[in-house]
This record gives C-alpha cells, structure tokens and sequence, in this order.
C-alpha cells in the first residue's frame, strides 16, 4: 500500500457497536492506517469505555475526537476530513464488520488507477481523496437526516469530474 490511509467513525453512544467495528478493522487494516473516531455529543460513560478500549489496541494510532453537542452526521464526517493527517480518508458507519481485507485492497486498487472518490457497495464505507474537495466542496451540512448528503456529495462528485469507483467489499474487484 504506497498510500497513506485514515479511517473514520463518527459515533453517537453505542460504544459496543462501534468497538466490534473498530476490532474487526484492526485485524485486517495495516498498521499504518490511522483510525479515528468522531463523537457526536456520546454519554460520559461511553466516551470512557471507548477510551479504555482503545488503550487496549496496539501498534495503532487511534484519535478520538469528542464533541459537547450533537453533530450530525455530515458534519462528523467533516471533521474526520480535518482531523486526519492522511490525503486518503475511509469512512465507516459504526456498526459495520469487516470479514476481510478485500474492501481494502479494492479501495487501493482504485486510487492506484486514479480514483479519488471510492464507494464499497455504498455509503457504509466509502473513500476520498482530500485533494478532490476543493473541486466537490465539502458534505453538505444542511441536510438534517436522511441520506441526502452523501448522495449530494456524490452527485457534486460526478458533476466536477472527480474519478469514481463502486466496488465490493466481499471479493477482489480488478
């Protein structure tokens, strides 16, 4: 994997969730990828366990960021773009578990080909270059709940020539 990788969480509670995903990337995610988690406003406890989990993780650098109000979704997956070091940036919804490696490998696949904005069957997991929001903008705050925002972004995607890919995550894609 020549490219830097960072992968992001935003979470609201449901810290057990959220671990089991954290887990399940970290068996099959390199070392060099980045986690970093995006809280929305979590209870004290669960911001707590989260943390003690996370000391628990070796060989992985784990940033988590908390917030003392409610975000929400669009503006969690903003500040993950902000908050990572990385030029690539992966977001996953909290509850999903990786069986594999195989999402990983075809997300690099695709930014070897030049692909700057990756989804993994759909907006569970998805991948995009930081050097593309300038030309798509930012996710769209003003969306209040739904999936419109990821939709928007994808659509600004495709208006603005940002090169995409739609792969799977249970198979090798070429």
């Amino acid at each position: 994997m020549k490219n830097e990788f960072s992968l992001v969480w935003s979470f609201r509670n449901r810290v057990d969730v959220l671990i089991e995903s954290i887990k399940s990337a970290n068996k099959f995610c390199p070392k060099r990828v980045n986690f970093c988690l995006v809280d929305a406003a979590s209870d004290e406890d669960q911001i707590k366990k989260l943390r003690e989990f996370c000391n628990t993780v070796e060989d992985r650098k784990i940033r988590i960021c908390e917030s003392a109000f409610r975000t929400t979704l669009w503006e969690a997956w903003n500040l993950g773009f902000m908050l990572t070091e990385t030029r690539w940036v992966i977001f996953s919804s909290s509850d999903v578990l990786f069986t594999g490696d195989a999402w990983l490998r075809n997300i690099v696949n695709c930014v070897n080909r030049g692909g700057e904005y990756i989804l993994v069957e759909n907006h569970q997991v998805f991948c995009v270059d930081k050097k593309a929001i300038p030309r798509m903008g930012w996710l769209d705050e003003n969306y209040v709940n739904g999936p419109h925002a990821d939709t928007d972004f994808y659509i600004r995607a495709s208006e603005n020539n940002v090169q995409r890919f739609i792969v799977a995550s249970y198979r090798d894609w070429e």
